[in-house]
């Protein structure tokens, strides 16, 4: 299995498949959750085609952004963080040398809900 960035020659990571990822993620130990791959080959679900999505997220109500903090421009408590933030971002972006999304790094999380507690980077 390998992934790449815009075109298969610029491969970013080969990884080879020895086992099942059912295995590979230990969530075979875990006898109350089933299989969904049993009887597939050991690199499903990763046997098709797929993709990851990220998000950007900017800015929030909940007390994540602490008020004051890096000159955030709305206030948690505020009816208009929104627009706040709207009207600041001209001058914000100018801070923007080279604006880019990096992605430092990915973590898939099992569901708990289903009764499992595994987690992998």
């Amino acid at each position: 299995m390998y992934t790449y960035i815009d075109s298969e020659d610029n491969k970013v990571l080969s990884v080879p498949i020895n086992e099942s990822f059912w295995t590979k993620g230990g969530w075979d130990e875990n006898p109350d959750i089933d299989n969904p791959w049993l009887g597939q080959g050991d690199n499903a679900p990763f046997d098709q085609e797929f993709y990851l999505i990220f998000n950007l997220a900017v800015g929030g109500t909940n007390g994540y952004f602490p008020d004051g903090d890096g000159g955030k421009m709305w206030t948690d408590d505020s009816t208009t963080a929104f627009a706040d933030f709207n009207n600041a971002l001209p001058t914000v972006a100018e801070t923007w040398d080279s604006p880019a999304l990096q992605i430092r790094s990915v973590v898939v999380t099992q569901d708990t809900s289903a009764g499992g507690s595994v987690s992998r980077k």
